[in-house]
């Protein structure tokens, strides 16, 4: 055996001596008088606390035990510490081996009041000041690698903690009124402690009546364990005071359910489980109606936090709010002095409509009218610091799932793929709807945190049907069909301040629009597209075009100005060599009026408002148009011509040409025209106001074969006609374009009237002075005329 060996045994020899020596010492020496003249005066001395004890009983082989131990507040008014009874139990016999082994350690009713004062000191705070400080950490940590090297082999059988209670009185949060918490029926048992294996521990206990239980095991030496831990409906309301100025509304109900596995290691804490949240109403600051009541939160999880590094890593995050399900996973770097994160937000076919029913009613009320639908599934991948806002998001992936929502009577949708990255976001092909109705829309966007959002989109639809995007059958559609209808509530008359706008849209966006058959009402337009740009808050279409009318062509362009209320709008409209049959009968199907020939027209327009009553207040209307080779029947004018003048051939014109020009401003438009056919000419000039009001005159010029006709007298027909036999009729329009009146226009009829009497008169004093002699007759003839002129005021 070599000196070191015998060194050692020699000194454990000698250990085992002193403490069986101390043991016996103790029971000869330190009777429980001794205890109380000397121990007790010392122990008061250092705590600074009046300390009083009942029963004291010391056996050298059956242990100590103590009765009705009291540590009373420094200021000597009430108990700091009180137990029941406290017991040590140990053997005497194991010492003999080099083990302390104690049987039990057993503590009835022990009760602990901690106080936290208005200048935020505890009642035993004087206890521990200075002395964790003075403990340098290296040494901290090399006493804790220690304990496993210890001389003796420790064993407790049993800790056993029974009916006790600890009550925490905070005075800094309200000293009128301070907040009292109350740790009731705490029991706790540890068995087979050890300095250097793992032994098991349970605790249970009731904060506030709400169940708390605690069951695992611990390794002293590694300082690692695991425990299980269940919380039962603990009442949040009653711990406010402590975070209160982190809602952001009033709590008025909330009861907490935890159900978790921890596993603790010297560096490292780990946790698995489920967090409950049950009845939860909060009334928000800002948003007093939408309120959550009686609401539900379900957390699944698990964690783990390196205590060295400061590092939080979820592996599984899964959250339901009333039944609106999200996912989560990452790590958050809690080292510095904010939080750094690398973080995935995931959606697992998000339900839209559990989403609006699981938010507040109040929070929701804009979206409920368009009833939302669909699922979102997908991955947000965020990484930085809280504090850079929307560039937390470093990309993303989400499938939009049958989206749908109503606007108006519309329902509407999308389906497809969005992808995000670098600040971009692309679409390829995705479905839209549009009242049963389907497109393809794919677009990219950049820049999306900068100033202006840069893009380009393109949208395509084999057919579009516009009926079905318009509304439902108007009041006037079922005038028109002898329905019965309401009239409607009286409104104010809408001004620009009620119109839409004006709108900020920081995006600069080119794009196209391409549809094969577009159908409005019953005209059909073939291969429509269109090019748009959205710039500086101008909306341009740039070039649209479609086929339309049997071989005719229809363009446009236009400039819509976003950004002033109402809008503003101006461009141009052109429409070439269209058949006039099939373009009155598809955009008016149910009129009787009936027009046919090969129509170009060319139209500018400018205005401002959305709203009818500022629409066509506002809008101007300038422009030309041209048919050729037509003809015109069923038109209300031409009916009630007919009927004033006697002459049914009125009622169908054909015609070589139809000539109209328009001007239409502060919603009246002047208008000239002409129609030139085989049995009419017509001229109109005059205006006709928005409201369809007619205010025109109309020079009527009847063929002669439809002059025979009339069942006018010889001599009326005769003053009504030129010098061709064309007959003229000068007449006023009044009424509307759908009911017009018709009259003479007295002022160019006695016009005409007094030239032809003057005619007359001139033939006959020319027939009766005329000489023989033809050389003579024109300056007799001119004379005449200067006379007549000034008979008759000309």
């Amino acid at each position: 055996m070599s000196t070191f060996a015998k060194f050692a045994v020699a000194l454990v020899g000698i250990l085992l001596l002193l403490l069986i020596s101390l043991i016996v010492l103790i029971k000869v020496v330190v009777t429980p008088e001794k205890v109380r003249e000397t121990l007790l005066p010392f122990a008061e001395e250092t705590l600074q606390r009046k300390i009083e004890v009942g029963d004291i009983d010391i056996g050298l082989l059956s242990g100590v035990s103590l009765k009705d131990l009291k540590v009373m507040h420094k200021d000597q008014t009430a108990e700091f510490v009180s137990i029941k009874s406290l017991a040590l139990h140990y053997r005497l016999s194991a010492l003999l081996s080099g083990s302390l082994v104690v049987d039990q350690i057993l503590l009835e009713q022990p009760r602990i009041v901690v106080i936290r004062n208005q200048d935020g000191q505890f009642n035993f705070s004087d206890l521990i000041a200075g002395d964790a400080e003075k403990i340098p950490q290296s040494s901290e940590k090399k006493a804790q690698s220690k304990i496993a090297e210890s001389a003796l082999d420790l064993l407790i059988k049993e800790v056993t903690v029974t009916d006790g209670e600890i009550v925490f009185v905070d005075r800094l949060q309200s000293t009128k009124s301070p907040y009292r918490y109350e740790l009731k029926k705490l029991n706790f048992n540890a068995r087979k402690i050890t300095l250097n294996d793992v032994f098991p521990i349970d605790f249970s206990a009731e904060l506030n009546d709400s169940q708390i239980k605690v069951a695992g095991h611990y390794d002293i030496a590694k300082q690692s364990g695991d425990l299980a831990i269940m919380l039962t409906d603990l009442d949040l309301v009653k711990f406010a005071p402590y975070y209160r100025q982190e809602l952001p509304g009033k709590l008025g109900s909330a009861l907490l359910s935890l159900d978790t596995d921890l596993q603790l290691q010297a560096q490292q804490l780990s946790a698995t489980g489920k967090l409950r949240l049950n009845n939860f109403d909060l009334l928000l600051n800002d948003l007093p109606e939408a309120a959550f009541n009686k609401a539900k939160l379900a957390v699944d999880y698990a964690i783990s936090f390196d205590m060295e590094q400061k590092v939080l890593d979820l592996s599984t995050l899964l959250v339901n709010f009333n039944e609106i399900k999200l996912g989560a996973e990452g790590s958050v770097d809690l080292a510095g002095k904010e939080p750094q994160l690398v973080f995935a937000l995931l959606l697992d076919k998000l339900d839209l409509r559990t989403l609006v029913q699981g938010l507040p009613a109040g929070l929701t009320k804009d979206l409920q009218p368009h009833s939302l639908a669909g699922q979102l599934d997908g991955r947000l991948e965020l990484s930085g610091r809280p504090s850079h806002g929307p560039k937390l998001l470093k990309s993303a992936k989400l499938n939009l799932l049958d989206i749908q929502a109503s606007v108006g009577s519309l329902r509407t949708g999308i389906s497809g793929e969005l992808n995000y990255a670098d600040q971009q976001v692309t679409a390829e092909k995705m479905l839209l709807t549009l009242a049963g109705q389907q497109a393809q829309l794919s677009f990219q966007a950049t820049n999306l945190l900068g100033d202006i959002i840069r893009g380009h989109f393109q949208i395509t639809a084999d057919t579009l049907d516009v009926n079905r995007l318009l509304p439902a059958q108007t009041r006037e559609d079922k005038s028109a069909k002898g329905e019965e209808t309401t009239l409607p509530p009286v409104e104010r008359k809408k001004t620009l301040a009620d119109d839409i706008g004006p709108f900020n849209i920081p995006a600069e966006m080119t794009g196209s629009l391409q549809v094969n058959k577009l159908l409005y009402k019953k005209l059909n337009l073939e291969q429509v597209h269109a090019d748009l740009e959205l710039k500086n808050n101008h909306l341009k279409i740039n070039e649209l075009r479609s086929g339309v009318g049997g071989g005719g062509e229809f363009r446009a362009m236009a400039d819509i100005d976003l950004g002033v209320k109402g809008l503003s709008y101006q461009g141009q409209m052109t429409l070439d060599r269209s058949n006039l049959v099939s373009l009155v009968s598809g955009l008016i199907p149910q009129t009787k009026q009936r027009v046919s020939g090969l129509l170009q027209w060319q139209n500018n327009f400018s205005g401002r408002g959305t709203l009818p009553d500022n629409l066509l207040q506002n809008l101007q209307l300038k422009g030309a148009m041209q048919v050729r080779q037509g003809e015109i029947s069923g038109s209300p004018l031409l009916e009630q011509l007919s009927v004033f003048l006697g002459s049914s051939d009125l009622k169908v014109l054909s015609f070589q040409s139809l000539e109209s020009r328009y001007d239409l401003r502060d919603g009246l438009a002047s208008l000239t025209g002409s129609l030139d056919g085989s049995k009419a000419k017509l001229k109109p000039e005059g205006t006709v106001g928005v409201d369809g009001a007619l205010n025109m005159s109309l020079d009527a010029r009847l063929a002669p074969e439809v002059m025979q006709k009339l069942g006018a007298r010889a001599e009326i027909k005769q003053a009504m006609t030129d010098q061709d036999g064309w007959g003229v009729f000068p007449l006023k329009i009044s009424g509307s374009v759908t009911s017009p009146k018709i009259g003479f226009d007295s002022k160019v009829l006695k016009k005409q009237a007094t030239g032809k009497v003057k005619e007359e008169v001139s033939r006959r004093l020319l027939k009766e002075l005329a000489p023989k002699d033809e050389g003579t007759v024109a300056p007799i003839k001119q004379l005449l005329e200067g006379t007549l002129n000034r008979l008759f005021g000309n």
